[in-house]
């Protein structure tokens, strides 16, 4: 979602993210963009098959995000019924206004092809973009979860009714 971005750096303590199928795995990664349509993932997390609806993910440890750093969704070659895990909306979708949705960068990008630390040149992406909301949350506090200092916490979603 290349224009929903983190507004400040923090620590992503946890997911929420509703399933619309219970086979496949889809991954949740936290992207850097370090340049024109150049981006670099940061952190990776794998949402293995589970039951239809509501799901929270604790992350085994927190995920440090900066400001602007961008959420992305990827699915594997591996089962091709993952890319319906987490559903998304369009405009016209019921109850979707054109502000609910985010620029969205859809390419055949799948997890085999990447890891932590994977460099994209993204400029030339080939499934062009478009505007989405995905049913998916990042929680994230201002504070850094091990030494427990205080701060402030707040959440950075895409919506989905």
């Amino acid at each position: 979602m290349l224009d929903n971005t983190f507004p400040c750096a923090g620590w992503v303590i946890y997911i929420d993210y509703y399933r619309s199928i219970p086979e496949g795995t889809a991954y949740f990664g936290i992207w850097r963009q370090v340049g024109d349509m150049v981006f670099v993932l940061k952190h990776r997390l794998s949402l293995q098959p589970d039951a239809i609806g509501k799901h929270r993910v604790y992350l085994p440890k927190a995920f440090r995000v900066s400001r602007g750093d961008i959420i992305g969704i990827h699915y594997s070659t591996i089962h091709p019924v993952s890319s319906g895990v987490i559903p998304f909306a369009l405009f016209g979708d019921q109850n979707i206004e054109q502000t609910d949705l985010h620029m969205t960068l859809n390419t055949k990008l799948y997890d085999e092809d990447i890891e932590v630390g994977t460099r994209l040149n993204l400029k030339d992406a080939d499934g062009g973009v478009q505007r989405k909301a995905f049913a998916l949350r990042a929680n994230i506090v201002y504070k850094d979860p091990d030494t427990g200092l205080p701060g402030n916490t707040t959440l950075f979603y895409h919506r989905h009714n």
